[in-house]
């Protein structure tokens, strides 16, 4: 009877299985020096293991069996896990389950905040309800699907969290409107304030849609003293502007438009 091996028929398969075996029997550090003692404990006897390396004598006994049970090899002396077997499961009071489940049902993204609030119990017992319920594949799927038109697949549709983008430096206007009554009259009176260059604007309207009847504005980076001289700059008579009643030249032309507009009558005399 022939026999082939399938692992030499498989390009690579002896390397994978002979790693797999390595693996398989991995000693840790750990697990080396619990051997370095147990040989130095046969070597020179209990008393002097103990005071060499601090280690009780049941847990000798106990790393020595675990050894005989691997069958010498050094991987059966690795730190095993010390979780308990047995676990506490959460009891929950009858119906609560239920009241979360049918809240998720008709609000799928209602959270342990809103339940906490909707069902008398603390925000962390909801959201622990909650986990459970998830883990045990209770909770609704209420997942939006995308139909694709040209093969007609359905791919739930996954939302994206946009990143909030801070600036350094702040740049824009900040609006704000304040409704106020005066003599019984509706005023609307906006404010805005131009972030970077500290510029503020105050308007004051009867309406929302006609223009504006008093338009006030003020830098807060202007002095008291620089605001003045702006004023009797604009009151000085070489900024007034040149009137016609003023001007010589304006006053010339006048005389000839209201000359030329002056028609003469003469009397009809009888035939």
């Amino acid at each position: 009877m022939r026999q082939i091996y399938v692992l030499d028929t498989v390009r690579g398969a002896r390397r994978l299985y002979n790693d797999a075996v390595r693996w398989h029997h991995m000693a840790t550090e750990k697990a080396k020096k619990r051997l370095l003692i147990i040989s130095f404990w046969e070597r020179h006897g209990m008393g002097a293991t103990v005071d060499a390396f601090a280690v009780s004598r049941r847990t000798l006994y106990r790393w020595k069996a675990n050894l005989k049970k691997a069958r010498g090899h050094v991987d059966g002396l690795n730190e095993r896990s010390t979780a308990p077997v047995s676990r506490r499961k959460r009891v929950y009071p009858p119906g609560f389950l239920e009241k979360v489940v049918e809240l998720r049902r008709v609000h799928d993204r209602t959270g342990k905040k809103k339940l906490a609030t909707l069902l008398h119990v603390s925000e962390s017992y909801a959201g622990r309800a909650l986990f459970d319920l998830r883990k045990r594949g209770l909770l609704p799927d209420n997942t939006r699907l995308s139909l694709h038109a040209r093969t007609g697949l359905l791919t739930p549709l996954r939302y994206k969290k946009r990143p909030r983008i801070r600036r350094k430096i702040k740049r824009g206007v900040e609006v704000d409107t304040i409704i106020r009554f005066v003599d019984g009259i509706k005023r609307y009176v906006y404010t805005a304030i131009d972030v970077e260059k500290k510029f503020a604007l105050t308007s004051r309207r009867s309406s929302p849609s006609p223009p504006a009847t008093r338009t006030t504005a003020h830098d807060p980076r202007r002095t008291s003293s620089q605001s003045s001289a702006l004023s009797l700059r604009s009151t000085s008579p070489r900024c007034r502007p040149t009137t016609e009643a003023s001007s010589p030249l304006s006053s010339r032309t006048h005389a000839r438009r209201s000359a030329s507009r002056t028609s003469i009558r003469t009397p009809v005399l009888p035939r």
